[in-house]
């Protein structure tokens, strides 16, 4: 059953982050579509997509455990905590009471080298949790995000392009990456 529930929290994240973006589109361009091809969602569809965010958001703040994570998993939890932050229509104080303390734990992972994991699936983990603490948006952790993001430049280099791996990087998880 975990297994399950694991599945569905990283469905239910990824739907919202792939609808969310839909929806804020379609409202824009809905009073621009009356001279272009594709019709516009209708006002009926759009609620029922924003019923549908919301009850997906609903039941991922129901999984969120004490500590502010999901499924006891860094990965998991940035990607839920993005999801959640780029919700349309909600709050960013709301936001961010939801996701406060998600944040809080996934920039106390951050390493010297500026990665954020806790070992396991390194360069992931700290992509995803680099979105999360952008859609955050606190200035607190612009720092956390910048070391984050040169530390993704620095061991995501393409080897076919001549880029040669760091030593840094232990060898199990060369192995898995």
């Amino acid at each position: 059953m975990k297994r399950a529930c694991l599945s569905l929290s990283w469905l239910l994240a990824a739907l919202l982050l792939v609808i969310s973006p839909l929806n804020a589109l379609a409202q824009k361009a809905a009073p621009a579509a009356a001279g272009s091809q594709a019709p516009p969602l209708s006002k009926e569809t759009r609620q029922k997509l924003v019923e549908s965010l919301n009850k997906a958001a609903a039941y991922l703040r129901q999984q969120q455990a004490q500590d502010g994570t999901w499924e006891k998993h860094p990965g998991v939890t940035a990607v839920v905590a993005t999801a959640l932050l780029r919700q349309p229509g909600v709050p960013r104080a709301k936001q961010l009471e939801t996701v406060g303390k998600t944040l809080d734990g996934l920039a106390a992972l951050a390493k010297p080298d500026g990665g954020i994991h806790d070992n396991a699936i390194p360069h992931y983990v700290t992509a995803v949790s680099v979105s999360a603490l952008v859609a955050g948006g606190r200035p607190g952790d612009k720092v956390i995000i910048e070391k984050g993001r040169q530390y993704l430049a620095e061991n995501l280099l393409d080897e076919g392009e001549g880029a040669q791996r760091h030593h840094h990087v232990k060898a199990e998880n060369r192995e898995r990456h």
